[in-house]
């Protein structure tokens, strides 16, 4: 079965309860003392763009359940937002060119903005299947995510390519419950309860159908700013970064990408990739150089290259300016570590 994005602590973005504070004030309750009560502040949510521990989210829904006598509370609120409420991710969603390319969007960046959840999208010759699961450690308010997470995709479909739903069929993962009535004004193909899994079930027509909001350029920008906080996230540091886009160029013919590039690859300007870069301890140079002589070192000792060969390959104008490089470097010449490769070789076939 699918599962959420694992995480020592579940996060959520702010967004969702600054809508659900919105939301209450509009059906008249008490949010403040409802927020004061599970140690949240309206003024400070409002202001901080960080993270919020969904443990904290968590405990105020179950406050506003036992407040407002609304268990429908979650398909209220994910009808209410806009496809603006998710930030970057819902505008790479709605943006996107068909419906195929919208689920595919919120099964990569979906987590994003609440790691509770975890998505997948799968497509055969039958259609699509877009799923969400909520995290087993969420099972206290589990029904409430999937409601929100159903009535939020009801939405963004909408947004993206109008009223498809007739093409679709819904499963959800618990008994039908005494409002199951909510689920029909979507006029969804049908609705089957006591699932597994959250799950879209499309068929293929249906995936071609193209975006309203389509928006080449802008999709683009929005899922390289997703790719960022992915990265962002995982804790990778620039330097990796760097790292990785030099080692995914072979090197082959000098191809390594100019610092320029490099940071437009990045999303980032020249300045600050060499800013970054220098708060990491690191430069482009240094990188660079460490790559070519690991490169150098293996090309040396494992292949027949020539030398002038490999000097090229690494991006050198001539072999001289490569040894006199690679011997700054290593404190050998290439030749050298060349002819003591051939003589450990010798050696270990004598023995």
């Amino acid at each position: 079965m699918l599962q959420p994005t694992p995480t020592e602590q579940a996060l959520i973005h702010p967004a969702y309860v600054r809508l659900l504070y919105v939301l209450l004030k509009e059906k008249g309750v008490d949010v403040d003392a409802l927020f004061h009560q599970v140690g949240l502040c309206w003024t400070g949510v409002a202001a901080d763009p960080s993270l919020l521990k969904f443990e904290t989210f968590g405990r105020l829904v179950l406050a506003v359940q036992t407040h407002l006598q609304c268990p429908w509370v979650g398909l209220d609120l994910g009808a209410y937002g806009q496809a603006s409420v998710h930030g970057v991710v819902g505008h790479a969603a709605v943006s996107s060119a068909n419906l195929r390319q919208v689920l595919a969007t919120l099964s990569k960046y979906g987590h994003l903005r609440c790691d509770a959840l975890g998505y997948a999208f799968t497509e055969s010759h039958r259609g699509g299947r877009f799923s969400v699961v909520v995290n087993s450690r969420h099972a206290d308010v589990r029904q409430f995510l999937y409601e929100a997470a159903f009535a939020t995709l009801m939405r963004l479909t909408e947004t993206a390519v109008g009223n498809a739903f007739s093409a679709m069929t819904v499963e959800l993962p618990f008994p039908k419950p005494a409002w199951s009535d909510r689920y029909l004004r979507y006029g969804l193909r049908e609705v089957r309860f006591d699932a597994t899994e959250l799950s879209l079930c499309l068929t293929p027509d249906s995936l071609d159908l193209h975006c309203l909001t389509a928006d080449t350029s802008a999709h683009g920008s929005a899922s390289r700013e997703c790719e960022r906080l992915l990265v962002e996230r995982a804790g990778v540091t620039f330097a990796q970064r760097v790292d990785q886009h030099l080692r995914a160029s072979p090197g082959q013919h000098a191809n390594y990408p100019e610092l320029g590039a490099l940071a437009s690859q990045l999303n980032v300007s020249p300045r600050t990739l060499m800013r970054k870069l220098k708060l990491e301890g690191t430069s482009y140079q240094k990188l660079l150089d460490g790559i070519r002589q690991e490169q150098a070192l293996s090309a040396l000792r494992h292949s027949t290259h020539s030398i002038e060969n490999i000097a090229h390959r690494l991006g050198y104008q001539d072999a001289s300016n490569f040894s006199r490089t690679f011997r700054r470097w290593s404190g050998q010449t290439p030749r050298e570590v060349r002819k003591n490769t051939v003589l450990t070789s010798a050696k270990e076939l004598c023995i």
